[in-house]
């Protein structure tokens, strides 16, 4: 919630143009910390409701289905966090656009987000 409160505070939902540059690059801060929390949050609900499912599970084929799930739940989210972390060499570039670096291509990006909405 906190994480919101301060996207919204340095310019979540306006327009970059309209905002001083200083207050735009302190958003995009709040921004990228807000995609690391939500990216773990989601999977951390859906590994909660398998362990639930676990204990009612009614036999072994179901729990080492459920197991599997779970696992491959935990290391797509792991790679997804790796892919955020590994964009750019400096990530400071996400809400500072002076900085210099270099980044992957816009076709890699795109390749990876639309894998990611497969999920």
């Amino acid at each position: 919630m906190a994480d919101i409160i301060g996207q919204v505070l340095y310019g979540a939902g306006r327009h970059a143009a309209y905002l001083d540059p200083a207050v735009n690059t302190m958003g995009l801060k709040w921004n990228f910390a807000g995609q690391v929390i939500y990216m773990w949050a989601l999977p951390a609900v859906k590994i909660s409701v398998g362990f639930f499912l676990l204990r009612i599970a009614p036999n072994k084929t179901y729990r080492r289905i459920l197991q599997g799930v779970m696992v491959f739940t935990i290391a797509y989210t792991l790679m997804c966090f790796i892919t955020l972390l590994l964009q750019c060499q400096n990530l400071a570039i996400l809400w500072d656009a002076t900085v210099q670096t270099t980044c992957w291509s816009q076709a890699t990006l795109q390749g990876l987000s639309y894998a990611s909405c497969g999920e």
